[in-house]
């Protein structure tokens, strides 16, 4: 799941996961099934009508929960439902002093699970490459991550800024997004490495 249908009030948004937000402002139901129909083809309809269902009885069509962890404000800070309907679905700024209280509490929660994670070996174990992505905090940068990690395969997309970096280990497979190359870290995946499995 990369995206869901999230409900505020009246308004429909399509909502991303790895960003943490919305990547559309708000839509009337109307607006936004035919935004939904252009952006996912014509055959995303049955998938489109079930998750209108599951996002009018509770607000989002899957369980992910944007309501108390999201990214969507400025620099990348918390918004809470009110806010997200006054900036996504009224157009309306927060004013200064908001915006500021919100980078400072950012601020207070990255330096409060800040923590200091050693590099890997050269032969982790499942359970230290764990504690190594645990450790990582958003907003890091490549440069902070390969500095826990050690240096990792980059594949940059055509046409969107993003960037993403994974490390192959023995048994793990990591996956970091940043916002750019030289952007903060916006979401850590870490899998199976099927790929060792199959040799």
């Amino acid at each position: 799941m990369s995206r869901l249908i999230v409900k505020i009030r009246d308004c429909y948004l399509d909502w991303s996961t790895v960003v943490d937000a919305p990547v559309t402002n708000g839509m009337t139901l109307a607006e936004f099934r035919s935004y939904y129909l252009a952006e996912y083809g014509p055959d995303s309809e049955v998938h489109f009508e079930e998750s209108i269902k599951l996002a009018d009885a509770n607000g989002a069509s899957d369980d992910y929960n944007w309501r108390t962890a999201n990214r969507a404000g400025p620099k990348e800070t918390f918004l809470n439902e009110d806010e997200l309907y006054r900036v996504y679905c009224l157009g309306a700024d927060l004013d200064a002093e908001t915006v500021q209280q919100k980078l400072r509490e950012q601020e207070e929660e990255a330096n409060r699970h800040r923590s200091v994670a050693t590099p890997l070996s050269d032969q982790p174990t499942n359970d230290e490459i764990d504690a190594a992505c645990n450790a990582i905090a958003y907003g890091c940068t490549l440069s902070d991550v390969e500095a826990i990690l050690g240096k990792g395969d980059v594949i940059k997309r055509k046409r969107r800024p993003d960037v993403i970096v994974r490390w192959y280990f023995e048994e793990k497979h990591v996956e970091c997004h940043f916002g750019k190359s030289d952007g903060p870290l916006q979401g850590v995946i870490v899998n199976a490495n099927y790929k060792s499995k199959a040799k």
